[in-house]
């Protein structure tokens, strides 16, 4: 499903980006080769998560998430913090999407669900990814929106990725409409 989201696939590191330019251009801190080290990295806790705790060569490291731009894992998943949440990238083509999964529910009634959502820019607040929202964020695109309303029947198929094309229909749609 997200074969798309191993952003910066090519490497077996895991470690911090400290901003945006760090991620775009693939720059880790506290980072490690996920192979020949031991090391993790905390996201928080039930009472502080506003702090990540990176643990390497025998050393613990913390540091606010508002500081830094995101991380990435050994499974070779890269993440954005965004208001003290992590949010998995999973395209930056044209439009920047993101995937969280959300609990909802206590007990045996829980369930776990996938979330999606978008950003005009690295550096944009993170939307959840509906129609109406992505037509606010692109007011002057009339292209766009009515590709919007012709292409998706639902909400939930804004977040369809095409295996033939590897990138999600969204993305499509986009760069058709900006042609």
């Amino acid at each position: 499903m997200f074969s798309a989201g191993s952003v910066f696939a090519q490497s077996d590191s895991s470690g911090v980006f400290l901003n945006i330019a760090d991620f775009q251009q693939r720059k880790l801190s506290y980072g490690c080769d996920c192979k020949k080290e031991k090391h993790s990295i905390k996201l928080g806790s039930l009472f502080n998560n506003h702090e990540i705790t990176i643990a390497l060569n025998g050393k613990k490291t913390k540091l606010k998430k508002a500081d830094l731009f995101g991380y990435r894992d050994c499974d070779k998943k890269s993440y954005r913090f965004y208001e003290d949440k992590e949010y998995r990238v999973i395209s930056m083509l044209k439009i920047y999407m993101y995937y969280t999964e959300a609990e909802f529910g206590t007990g045996k009634g829980a369930t776990i669900e996938d979330r999606f959502y978008f950003s005009v820019s690295l550096n944009s607040q993170i939307i959840p990814l509906t129609t109406e929202h992505l037509k606010e964020a692109y007011p002057d695109n009339v292209k766009f929106h009515d590709l919007l309303d012709s292409s998706f029947r639902s909400e939930a198929e804004l977040s369809t990725f095409d295996k033939y094309m590897k990138k999600y229909k969204l993305v499509s749609i986009f760069e058709e409409s900006v042609k």
